[in-house]
């Protein structure tokens, strides 16, 4: 099994392809300059080995699109490449892809079923809108810390380090914890004031149906902030070793499959604010699979990293 590892800075991005059944580095290479005109990518095959040969390639990089083609391109090359075909990549990352559409389907329906509540469909779909905007200062943290984790713990999964694997995991899960409980506490607490950012106040009547609507929101979906972290960190575990399909198993759980029905039959028995329930309801349903699905990797595969180099001494 081959699993490419990608560290992307601002202006670089530093790759590893690695075997993992023979604990070698089959290519590395770095790209630089990215977004400053004439950029630099430096490729190694079979680095730091009697057989290392070394690639220099200058070309334009205005994003990290157009390095990452350069990269794919020469691990795919029919006389210098390491792989025969880039979906020997893709079988990691499409999931991410199909994640990232799936945030969106979910929110232009529940903004389907929010406006079915003729009377206050408009304070609805804002106070959701209004949620989203809030939570981006909670989760975008949480999501940093997934983009600086993935590499490490997939390099560490390559090399068979499960003490290193399993301690960036601990320490991403806590870091994440943290922030979402302090989001919790924020949206128990506060959520009128955090409201009143996004009101107009010489509007008395709007101001006033606004938090009739979207204290219970924010309130009631904050709920789920502290599963929510479990469920990011244990999908960043998951693309790390290899198991992108059970990322995007939980995500389809979370975002799809359970919400929407939920907040759909919440809504038609209970009334507007039950809708919001759909969100806690829909975590705990995604922590439930997610930690199967964790502990079925573990005890399969995870706890016996290392262990091969341990019976060959």
């Amino acid at each position: 099994m081959k699993v490419l590892v990608i560290n992307a800075g601002s202006s670089s991005c530093k790759y590893q392809l690695l075997e993992m059944d023979t604990e070698t580095v089959l290519a590395s290479g770095l790209a630089e300059r990215i977004g400053q005109g004439m950029g630099k990518l430096t490729h190694k095959i079979a680095p730091d080995s009697d057989h290392e040969e070394k690639i220099v390639r200058e070309s334009a990089f205005p994003t990290h699109v157009e390095a990452m083609e350069l990269v794919i391109s020469l691990l795919t090359d029919p006389e210098k490449g390491v792989i025969k075909d880039k979906s020997e990549i893709y079988a990691i990352g499409l999931p991410s892809v199909i994640m990232i559409a799936i945030g969106s389907v979910m929110t232009f329906l529940m903004n389907k079923i929010l406006i079915t509540y003729h009377a206050a469909h408009e304070t609805a779909a804002t106070a959701f809108g209004v949620y989203f905007k809030l939570q981006s200062f909670f989760f975008m943290p949480v999501f940093g810390l997934n983009q600086g984790a993935l590499p490490v713990m997939g390099y560490n999964y390559g090399a068979r380090n499960r003490r290193r694997l399993m301690g960036a995991y601990r320490i991403t899960l806590t870091a994440a914890v943290v922030i979402m409980a302090l989001g919790l506490v924020l949206f128990q607490l506060l959520p009128e004031q955090m409201l009143m950012l996004f009101v107009d106040r010489t509007d008395a009547a709007a101001a006033q149906e606004m938090i009739e609507v979207g204290v219970p929101a924010l309130k009631t979906i904050s709920l789920s902030f502290l599963g929510a972290a479990f469920g990011i960190i244990n999908s960043t575990l998951f693309q790390a070793t290899a198991r992108g399909m059970n990322s995007l198993i939980v995500s389809v759980c979370r975002q799809l499959v359970v919400i929407l029905p939920a907040a759909w039959i919440l809504g038609q028995q209970f009334g507007l604010n039950a809708v919001w329930y759909s969100f806690p309801i829909a975590e705990i349903a995604a922590f439930f699979i997610s930690y199967i699905l964790l502990w079925r990797e573990y005890r399969t595969e995870l706890r016996f990293l290392g262990t091969e180099k341990e019976k060959k001494a």
